[in-house]
């Protein structure tokens, strides 16, 4: 009687010992395999998320014209190394009607031209920064021929994440101190979301 309780307790122990491997081997296998598959899971929703919004910025066409004037040119160093500031309208892609401003540092002598700032700024309020470089020579009597690419670096507003650039072309009259230009082949990339603000 006694070996059959002491054979009856060794098997049930022995039983009981496999069921609780098991569960632990199960659970500990489901913790190591959880982890990686949340790491998986949280991966896809992030590539996801990437291609969603590669998706959503694609680049689009940036055209427009403007009219500014400006101050006489203030002298910034030698040989012949100027600043000027440009305050005018635009009507552009994605903007519509809207403000410009620029600060240019002008090389008369190199025949070059620096855009330190620019600033587009929509009705709504929603700024595109943007800086840049061109080449400037003499026109007709009074007047001066540029070209330039400005290249967009983020802003406000729905333009906070904007990339692209155009090129530019235009005339400055410096008797009248009036200028106008064109933006042309320019693009702009920034996010659908964005877009819809």
């Amino acid at each position: 009687m006694n070996t059959y309780k002491l054979k009856y307790s060794l098997n049930a122990s022995t039983t009981i010992a496999a069921i609780l491997l098991a569960f632990l081997l199960i659970s500990c296998n489901g913790i190591t395999q959880n982890p990686v598959s949340s790491i998986d899971s949280r991966t896809d929703v992030t590539e996801s998320t990437q291609r969603s919004q590669h998706a959503h910025s694609a680049e689009l066409p940036f055209s427009g014209n403007c009219e500014t004037t400006f101050d006489p040119p203030t002298f910034l160093r030698p040989p012949a190394v100027f600043s000027q500031t440009d305050i005018g309208n635009c009507r552009l892609t994605h903007f519509g009607q809207s403000d410009f401003f620029s600060l240019k540092e002008i090389d008369f002598a190199a025949g070059t031209q620096k855009t330190t700032e620019a600033y587009f700024t929509s009705a709504n309020g929603d700024i595109m920064y943007a800086t840049g470089e061109g080449f400037s020579s003499p026109g007709q009597p009074g007047t001066i021929n540029f070209n330039a690419v400005l290249n967009f670096s983020g802003g406000t507003g729905r333009f906070s994440n904007a990339t692209g650039s155009v090129q530019v072309e235009g005339t400055a009259d410096v008797i009248n101190r009036k200028a106008s230009f064109k933006l042309f082949n320019g693009v702009i990339s920034y996010s659908a979301s964005d877009r819809n603000r």
